[in-house]
Formats: structure tokens, C-alpha cells, sequence
């Protein structure tokens, strides 16, 4: 509940709007990279850049410790079934298969 006490403390006009922001912009940075993930697939896709690749450096980044949030990303993003997406992160652990995972995920996302 201590997370909720700076949104309480503004409701009751105890802060002002810059003071909340300062005490939840730390919050919400620790979890961006989780809730921003859609948005950076979309990036990446229409860059032309390799979806496989960016799924395994952000395995890099996280040192493996939340595949479900990638997982989560790929099915909400581009309409992966649930399986599809887990072996697709699965897959992304070798850069040899970028090129075959990225025309999967192509072909899976033409109707």
C-alpha cells in the first residue's frame, strides 16, 4: 500500500503535481521496460529490424529472469498464440535463427 501513498497524498492536495510525478517516476522507469515492450516490438517491425534478435538482447538485458513478460509481448503485439510466442522466445537464444524466425513471424502475421 506505501506505493499508493504519494496518488493519496495528491488526492488529499498534500502534493502538488510535480512533487507526484517525482515520487512515482521511479516507480514506473523500474517496470518500463516490462509495460513498453509492445511498443518496441511495433518499433523494431517497422524498422525492418530483426524481432528474434531484439527478443534476445532484451533476454541479455533481463539475464533470462522474465521470459513471460517477452512471451506476453509477442502474443499481444502480433497475434501469436500463446505456444507460438514461447517457442519463439525459446528459439531466440541462438542468433543463427533470426532470419527463420523473423519469416515465421511474418508469415504468421499475413492473414
Amino acid at each position: 500500500m506505501s506505493t499508493y501513498a504519494p496518488l493519496a497524498a495528491w488526492r488529499r492536495g498534500e502534493l502538488d503535481d510535480a512533487a507526484l510525478d517525482d515520487a512515482v517516476s521511479p516507480r514506473i522507469d523500474r517496470t518500463r521496460d516490462d509495460w513498453d515492450l509492445p511498443r518496441r516490438l511495433r518499433e523494431v517491425k517497422a524498422r525492418g529490424d530483426s524481432v528474434a534478435a531484439f527478443i534476445r538482447n532484451e533476454q541479455r538485458k533481463r539475464q533470462y529472469s522474465n521470459n513471460i513478460q517477452l512471451v506476453r509481448a509477442l502474443f499481444q503485439t502480433f497475434g501469436l498464440s500463446l505456444g507460438e510466442a514461447k517457442v519463439f522466445v525459446s528459439d531466440c537464444h541462438d542468433a543463427r535463427f533470426d532470419a527463420e524466425l523473423d519469416l515465421l513471424l511474418e508469415q504468421r502475421m499475413k492473414p
